[in-house]
């Protein structure tokens, strides 16, 4: 693949988002009634945009984070080429003194990178990272915590929809996480 001219980060924003859950999720943490995203563009000189994911379960809201990327880690990667990946995690990480609290934040502004260069070469990431290697994402679904016949009838519905797998949440008590398992 040729390299087009070299592109130049000029602007990088955050946006929040917070979906419900259609039910509340229980774990060993607690009880998540919604969850907390924040959607990452990175914008060019020549007009083209790549976006990125700040996902998080339980290790915080990640809607919280996009501040950060705006203040932090945006303007750590301006001026700077989507194909200079290496640089802009060594920016970022020092943007950030290293904390591995933004790792979701630096995640999502890569993955924008990485977007951006699939998009300039106008060829799918995928291709960027080695090729394809599968047709079919495998997918599960984690079992919220409730009594036994409740967990089955989750995991009964779960694998009706077509999962394949099911994630059985523990760590309250372990009687029942052994029945539950």
């Amino acid at each position: 693949m040729s390299r087009p001219r070299d592109l130049r980060v000029t602007r990088v924003t955050a946006v929040p988002v917070r979906v419900g859950r259609r039910a509340p999720f229980k774990s060993a943490l607690g009880v998540s009634r919604q969850a907390g995203y924040g959607i990452v563009r990175v914008e060019t000189d020549v007009g083209l945009t790549g976006l990125g994911e700040i996902s998080m379960i339980w290790n915080g809201e990640g809607s919280a984070l996009c501040p950060m990327v705006e203040s932090l880690l945006g303007p750590a990667v301006v001026g700077l080429s989507p194909f200079d990946l290496t640089r802009a995690i060594r920016r970022m990480d020092e943007a950030v003194q290293f904390s591995r609290a933004a790792n979701p934040a630096k995640a999502a502004v890569e993955m924008a990178l990485h977007d951006l260069a699939g998009r300039a070469l106008g060829t799918p990431v995928y291709n960027l990272l080695g090729g394809r290697v599968r047709d079919q994402v495998v997918l599960s679904m984690s079992i919220s915590m409730a009594e036994i016949p409740d967990m089955v009838a989750q995991a009964e519905e779960y694998v009706a929809r077509g999962f394949r797998g099911v994630k059985v949440k523990v760590g309250l008590d372990p009687e029942h996480d052994v029945a539950a398992v």
